[in-house]
């Protein structure tokens, strides 16, 4: 349950669990030219201009947006299109056709620490948790360290990895 959380954590730690995995997401994609061969990864379901997106890994992304589906425990949903597949940087952003039921969104930009608050979460060793689907089961909850920056302030975490954990 998301609301089973420990209560070592405090409550804006237990808050970001409680949104990572209301939000977490699994995304399927099937690969033409590797006769349907499919792959696994996580993502976050988010709103933004009142539409419902999910953002994940570029490398899990195949397919064309037919052959994209987002899986909950409540059901699959499907792509709408494909909005942004940056390979340097590794993301993607999915466009969803319907809201997603029994999934809770990230607000972009109001979820996200920023300002001095931003700073002092992604501070170097300060633990990050994050939700996925590691080898297609889930929900899980994991935790790691942020270890250092990009240039361009992309974060580096120390965790563990699993296939399919991608996007998470």
């Amino acid at each position: 349950s998301s609301t089973n959380i420990s209560s070592r954590y405090y409550q804006g730690q237990r808050n970001a669990i409680r949104k990572s995995r209301e939000s977490a997401v699994m995304v399927r994609s099937t690969a033409l030219s590797f006769f349907g061969a499919t792959s696994t990864s996580s993502g976050t379901y988010f709103i933004a201009r009142g539409r419902p997106y999910v953002v994940t890994v570029q490398h899990g992304i195949h397919g064309p947006c037919w052959l994209v589906r987002i899986h909950t425990a409540e059901g699959v949903y499907e792509c709408k299109e494909i909005v942004a597949m940056d390979e340097i940087n590794d993301y993607a952003i999915i466009e969803l056709t319907t809201p997603l039921q029994g999934r809770i969104p990230m607000k972009v930009p109001q979820d996200l620490p920023r300002g001095p608050q931003g700073h002092r979460a992604y501070s170097l060793l300060n633990k990050i948790i994050y939700t996925g689907y590691p080898n297609v089961i889930g929900p899980l909850t994991l935790r790691g360290d942020v270890v250092g920056y990009t240039p361009d302030e992309q974060i580096y975490i120390f965790s563990h990895a699993y296939g399919g954990a991608s996007g998470s």
